[in-house]
C-alpha cells in the first residue's frame, strides 16, 4: 500500500548461507507506505530446477519518511538591500504581518523524495500526516524566542499532499513581530508532521530549512493641497526599518502598484461614506520600481470651500496615512496677471 503507488526495489543482501539458512541486516525500501515480502533463490534457477519462491510475508511497515526540507520564498528581494546579518540562502524579504510561501517535501534517508507521502480517504493508505511549521532562529536552530514574535496560519491538513505529490506549499504563513518596529531578523522554518518525521537532522548543519528576513514596514503617504476642482497627485513610500531608522525599501515594487492598496479614511468637512464624491483614480508605481509609488485622487463633485480626506494604506502590514486637502491652494505669486 498504497496500491498503485510507488515500489522501487528493495536494498541490501544476505549473509553467507549456513546450515541452509543466511540473515541480512541492511536491507532498505526507499519510500512510505506498507509491503510483503517474497524470497525466492537470486539465481532464478535452484539445482538446474527453475526458481523457488518461498511464502509471502505478512505486512512489513508503515514506513515513514526520513524528514522533511523546506523551501520559502517571499515577495521582495532580500539581495537588493544590505543587511547584517546577510539574508539566508534564498534572498527573500518579508514585512511582519505579509504572507509568504513555505513548500514542505517529504524525503528518503538517500535524499529522495517519497511520492507515496499522500492522502487518501481511505485511513489504511492514507500516508501524509498534518504538517505544522515551526520558526528558528538559525538553520538547524533553536525556535524563535516567543517574545519576539508568532508564526500563523502554520498548520496543513494530511489531505493538503494530494495523491501522486511528495510535497505541498502553504501559500499564506504569516510571521508577526511582538513589538513594532523590531530590528530585521532572519527566520527559519521547520516542518514536523503527526509521527514525528521533521526537518531538523542531525548534525543540525546537514537540515534544509529555508530562510527568510522579516523586517519592520510602514508606508509613508505625502500630505498634499490643490484648488478645489483639480486631481491631487501624491506619493508614497514603501519604508522598513534597518534597526536605527525607517529607510526605502527599493526591493517593494507592489505595496502600493494597485488602487486596491489605498483606502479613504477620515474626512474633515465631508460626510462618510460619500467623502463628497472624491475616489481614488490610480495607484500605480513609478518607473525605476524603487518603492516610490504615485496616487491620484479625483477632485470633489460636489460642494464649494475646503475638502479634506485622509488617505489610508489598507494593507494590514504597512500602517500609513495623509491628508490630502482642496481648496487650500494658494499660487505662488504676488501678482498674476493672466494665466
Amino acid at each position: 500500500a498504497p496500491s498503485g503507488g510507488s515500489n522501487p526495489a528493495i536494498g541490501g543482501s544476505f549473509g553467507t548461507f549456513t546450515g541452509g539458512a543466511a540473515t541480512g541486516t541492511n536491507f532498505t525500501w526507499g519510500n512510505v507506505g506498507v509491503i510483503t515480502v517474497t524470497p525466492s533463490v537470486g539465481d532464478a534457477d535452484y539445482l538446474g530446477a527453475g526458481d523457488v519462491t518461498g511464502t509471502t510475508s505478512g505486512n512489513v511497515g508503515r514506513f515513514y519518511p526520513d524528514h522533511f526540507e523546506t523551501v520559502v520564498t517571499g515577495p521582495m528581494n532580500c539581495g537588493a538591500l544590505s543587511f547584517t546579518p546577510a539574508c539566508p540562502s534564498g534572498n527573500y524579504l518579508v514585512y511582519s504581518g505579509q504572507a509568504f510561501s513555505v513548500q514542505v517535501t517529504a524525503v528518503t534517508l538517500a535524499g529522495a523524495t517519497t511520492a507515496n507521502y499522500a492522502y487518501s480517504a481511505t485511513a489504511a493508505a492514507n500516508f501524509a500526516r498534518t504538517v505544522t511549521l515551526s520558526s528558528v532562529d538559525a538553520l538547524g536552530g533553536v525556535a524563535i524566542t516567543v517574545g519576539v514574535g508568532t508564526l500563523s496560519a502554520a498548520t496543513a491538513a494530511d489531505s493538503t499532499f494530494a495523491a501522486g505529490s511528495n510535497s505541498l506549499t502553504l501559500a499564506a504563513p504569516v510571521f508577526s513581530f511582538a513589538t513594532a518596529p523590531t530590528a530585521p531578523t532572519n527566520l527559519f522554518i521547520r516542518a514536523t508532521d503527526g509521527d514525528g518525521v521533521t526537518s531538523l537532522r542531525s548534525p543540525a548543519n546537514t537540515s534544509v530549512e529555508g530562510g527568510i528576513k522579516i523586517v519592520s514596514g510602514r508606508l509613508q503617504i505625502d500630505n498634499m493641497y490643490g484648488p478645489p476642482t483639480s486631481r491631487l497627485g501624491t506619493k508614497a513610500r514603501a519604508l522598513y526599518w534597518s534597526g536605527t531608522q525607517w529607510a526605502r525599501n527599493t526591493s517593494d515594487t507592489a505595496s502600493g502598484a494597485a488602487t486596491g492598496n489605498f483606502a479613504l479614511g477620515d474626512t474633515s468637512t465631508c460626510v462618510t461614506p460619500t467623502f463628497c464624491g472624491i475616489t481614488l483614480s490610480s495607484a500605480t508605481a513609478l518607473a525605476g520600481a524603487d518603492g516610490e509609488f504615485r496616487v491620484v485622487l479625483t477632485p470633489p463633485t460636489s460642494g464649494s470651500g475646503r475638502r479634506s480626506v485622509l488617505l489610508n494604506s489598507s494593507l494590514s502590514y504597512l500602517a500609513g496615512s495623509g491628508r490630502q486637502t482642496w481648496g487650500s491652494f494658494r499660487a505662488p505669486y504676488i501678482y498674476q496677471r493672466e494665466r
